[in-house]
């Protein structure tokens, strides 16, 4: 019986002074990232939303049909675009950036909040 008091008593001392982890952030794509996409002009008529798109990516214009511009970038090709092990290895940042090949330069500044909202939605896999 002391044994079993004990184990409690231990058990609840290390869930009130166990700190508090936050839990993981929930992202919401049409509200966390097409606004990013959005304001960085490549949802626009003169970038990916035209009406072929550009360099093989096609958006909606203006962010106007979320659940197409989520399948273009998780799914199509592959879901080639993200990298769901090394975030930062994703076509998606890595072109944003400017550190691989984009006909429209680079979009984002690293450790941006854009920046880190990409790379935690897609870590959030």
């Amino acid at each position: 019986m002391k044994l079993l008091l004990a184990s409690l008593l231990a058990v609840s001392a290390a869930n009130v002074f166990a700190p508090r982890v936050p839990p993981p952030r929930s992202f919401d794509f049409t509200h966390d990232v097409l606004p990013i996409l959005q304001r960085q002009g490549c949802s626009s008529a003169y970038c990916h939303g035209s009406a072929t798109g550009r360099a093989g990516f096609k958006l909606s214009l203006f962010g106007s049909d979320a659940a197409a511009d989520y399948a273009a970038i998780t799914a199509q090709f592959g879901g080639r675009r993200i990298d769901l092990r090394d975030a930062g290895a994703s076509l998606l940042v890595q072109k944003a950036l400017g550190r691989l090949d984009h006909g429209g330069e680079r979009r984002i500044v690293r450790d941006s909040a854009a920046h880190k909202t990409l790379l935690d939605w897609i870590a959030a896999g």
